[in-house]
């Protein structure tokens, strides 16, 4: 009777992270190949741009932990804690920087991309 109180963790990791992740994935192949078939261009930039500053997110966001900033954040603060005031700055410039880079990077990635696909179809 024990066995069958106990939840089965395959079976939610499968539905909420291995599914929605698969449908992600497949989703942005099958999204640019329906934005050339249609030759929907414009969708097209937005996507690969909401692509970039997805992959400039994922790189900024990881910096602090690559450089240990997180750690000598946690030892200083021990040493003092008057440190806690120089390092709640310094934890949201490394929590909103990749935001704000993420948004630059979509916002020129767009504009160049369009400002290509406007040239092309202008010479065509």
């Amino acid at each position: 009777m024990h066995v069958f109180a106990q939840p089965d963790v395959d079976w939610a990791i499968f539905w909420l992270f291995h599914v929605p992740f698969m449908l992600v994935f497949c989703g942005l192949f099958i999204s640019t190949a329906i934005f050339i078939f249609r030759r929907q261009y414009r969708h097209l930039c937005t996507l690969v741009s909401a692509l970039v500053a997805f992959v400039v997110f994922g790189l900024l966001i990881t910096l602090p932990e690559q450089f240990g900033l997180h750690q000598f954040l946690d030892n200083l603060s021990a040493d003092s804690p008057w440190m806690i005031l120089i390092g709640l700055p310094v934890s949201f410039a490394a929590l909103f920087i990749p935001f704000y880079a993420a948004r630059w990077a979509y916002r020129r990635g767009h504009a160049i991309l369009l400002r290509l696909i406007h040239e092309d179809t202008r010479t065509s």
